[in-house]
């Protein structure tokens, strides 16, 4: 969780790390580089290629108990606008909204990321093994 672009619906993610290559949308294009956040050690760099349906999910232990949060959007094209594997995604629901819920329901600033809308099912999963969830990103 990066940036806000609140006027549009959209925030920026990014992996500064080893992103998983089959992402990239020119694969001739992925490079290393000196990670900007440590400095101490290497970057995969390259925009994204997904579009679409996405989900991103945030699992947190909180006073006792597992929660997990998630955020259902969609990929938009994606430059490289920040060290690492951008990926910029819009939402349904306004930015500041998200961020509040997040903040309301004690979400980390780490996310994983999937092509698809997992949101139904990982709500099941949640409600079968007793774990606490929140959704953002979409209005029901």
């Amino acid at each position: 969780w990066l940036r806000m672009y609140p006027k549009q619906g959209d925030v920026l993610f990014s992996h500064c790390g080893a992103g998983a290559f089959s992402l990239a949308a020119k694969p001739k294009e992925v490079c290393l580089r000196c990670s900007i956040e440590t400095k101490d050690g290497l970057a995969v760099c390259y925009a994204t290629a997904l579009r679409g349906p996405v989900t991103l999910a945030n699992l947190m232990m909180g006073q006792g108990d597992l929660r997990l949060a998630v955020l259902s959007g969609r990929a938009r094209r994606t430059v490289l606008d920040y060290e690492g594997t951008p990926l910029r995604v819009h939402f349904k629901e306004g930015v500041p909204s998200i961020l509040q819920g997040m903040v309301k329901c004690g979400a980390g600033h780490h996310w994983n990321g999937a092509g698809g809308d997992f949101t139904r099912e990982l709500g099941l999963l949640c409600e079968w093994s007793g774990i606490g969830f929140s959704k953002f990103g979409t209005r029901d």
